[in-house]
């Protein structure tokens, strides 16, 4: 059974009494992840980029960081952008939830300069593909969201 609020009040009461069961399931994060694809050098990907990437999804996704998986695919060969071998990237920030419509505006900006200011690739040199997933089609744990 689920425990289904409407008002502040309600929820007061049901904190007050002493035994609450909550739908863990339904309640859970809904996690994010996060892939680059880049041309850019493994030995300019450090850790401090991968962490800082971690904190910068989880923020912008107002997501636990516990739920948050970042890929950094570096070195990529054979890559290009606009005709050119040049730094460039290719990402997918998937997530149930806090992605589509004009959230992905600020998403793309915030991702651009952290990857620009990072790793040197240019925001004009990057496509950033947003993926808004539903909680049936992303496994986690033996089960799904």
């Amino acid at each position: 059974h689920c425990l289904r609020l409407s008002t502040l009040d309600e929820l007061a009461s049901v904190l007050a009494s002493s035994s609450i069961e909550i739908c863990p399931k339904k309640l859970r994060p809904k996690m994010p992840f996060f892939t680059l694809n880049t041309n850019v050098p493994e030995s300019k990907v450090t850790e401090d980029f991968v962490l800082s990437t971690s904190k910068l999804v989880a923020s912008l996704l107002s997501k636990p960081e516990g739920y948050v998986a970042i890929r950094i695919n570096a070195g990529q060969k054979h890559m290009s952008f606009g005709g050119s071998t040049d730094p460039c990237g290719l990402a997918v920030l998937a997530s149930i939830g806090g992605v589509g419509g004009s959230k992905n505006a600020g998403h793309s900006a915030k991702l651009s300069a952290h990857i620009e200011k990072a790793l040197g690739i240019p925001s004009g040199r990057m496509y950033i593909q947003f993926i808004n997933l539903a909680g049936s089609d992303t496994g986690f744990n033996g089960g799904t969201f």
